[in-house]
């Protein structure tokens, strides 16, 4: 299921066959976190609906211009990944946390941020994250989790600005 939410939301977000990472990332200057402006795709959204129920026609568009990636843990393998509107009192976060097995910048969602303050268990989903250096300039999320009897998915693509 991991790599058809991939697929889902990164048909064209492949890392690059000359990139070859040690963990996540080359070390980055300044600390373990780094942001990243750029854009989310008409492609990023949430739904929401019962268990059994087609969410595909109730999607709710998700805006962002800013990425946050934050390395969690001494060897860049734990991973917090936020997608927002900078300069918005109100916008929402969505977040995506997990941990790197392998090198390739992909990652198992284990834990989701639809609200701020609220985390959420996920059932299913991945992220990718590729690489210009040292800076990530896509990065692909797709996730979903369930709470009593609705399930919710979320899907962002974000698309770094070119420098």
């Amino acid at each position: 299921m991991l790599a058809a939410v991939l697929m889902l939301a990164t048909p064209a977000l492949a890392v690059s066959p000359a990139y070859t990472p040690k963990a996540i990332a080359p070390a980055m200057p300044g600390g373990d976190s780094q942001l990243v402006k750029g854009a989310c795709t008409p492609k990023s959204h949430t739904a929401s609906g019962g268990l059994k129920e087609d969410i595909r026609g109730k999607h709710t568009a998700f805006l962002c211009d800013s990425v946050i990636v934050t390395f969690l843990d001494n060897q860049r393998k734990h991973v917090l990944v936020q997608f927002t509107l900078q300069n918005s009192r109100s916008a929402r976060v969505i977040g995506f946390e997990g941990v790197v097995e392998g090198g390739e910048g992909v990652f198992r969602v284990r834990q989701m941020f639809l609200e701020r303050g609220k985390t959420f268990a996920a059932d299913d989903g991945g992220c990718r994250i590729s690489y210009s250096g040292r800076t990530p300039n896509a990065l692909a999320c797709g996730a979903s989790m369930h709470q009593e009897k609705s399930r919710t998915v979320a899907i962002v693509e974000f698309k770094a600005a070119a420098r």
